[in-house]
């Protein structure tokens, strides 16, 4: 598992990019006919209700590296059974990630921004998660689920800190 502990954060680099160079116009451009279209996304899309700047989103992102790369960091130290169960956890909600991007742009019929890395890096997720399901023992097994539930929890980090900064700056849309 070692040799390929690094490989994930470049697929999330090269994927969060793509997200962060077009996502907030995007939410902008489009959050009322997507509403409009699956009223269901109103909650999902509150998060961006006040506006999204591409600064706000590049922080948010910013922050889910530092933790991806200190749980790269942990493993590659301690080599410990648990913390690659979280590295692998982590992957599993990365992959999971991916494929609902790429569900969100069939249900609305479109490109999203995301869509191009998610198909770009959806095999070699898949294919990471195949080749180190070997190393996977009882409290591996613990360490993904705490790295699955960490996933969903940090992305709500990730969320509150990019409202805060948007709070913080007084930042909104000219609409």
């Amino acid at each position: 598992m070692d040799k390929y502990i690094w490989i994930f954060p470049v697929l999330f680099i090269l994927h969060d990019m793509e997200e962060v160079i077009w996502l907030p116009g995007f939410i902008e451009k489009n959050r009322e006919d997507i509403i409009k279209q699956y009223p269901i996304a109103e909650k999902l899309l509150s998060v961006y209700k006040m506006g999204m700047t591409t600064e706000a989103f590049a922080l948010a992102v910013y922050e889910e590296l530092i933790v991806l790369m200190a749980i790269c960091v942990l493993v590659e130290l301690t080599k410990a059974e648990l913390a690659m169960g979280i590295w692998y956890g982590a992957l599993i909600g990365f992959t999971a990630h991916l494929v609902i991007h790429i569900l969100q742009s069939i249900a609305i019929k479109r490109y999203i921004p995301s869509l191009i890395t998610s198909i770009l890096t959806l095999l070699p997720s898949i294919m990471l998660l195949m080749h180190t399901k070997g190393d996977i023992g009882v409290s591996a097994m613990i360490g993904a689920v705490i790295g699955i539930a960490g996933v969903a929890a940090n992305l709500k980090l990730a969320h509150m800190l990019m409202n805060w900064y948007m709070k913080r700056r007084k930042i909104t849309w000219h609409r």
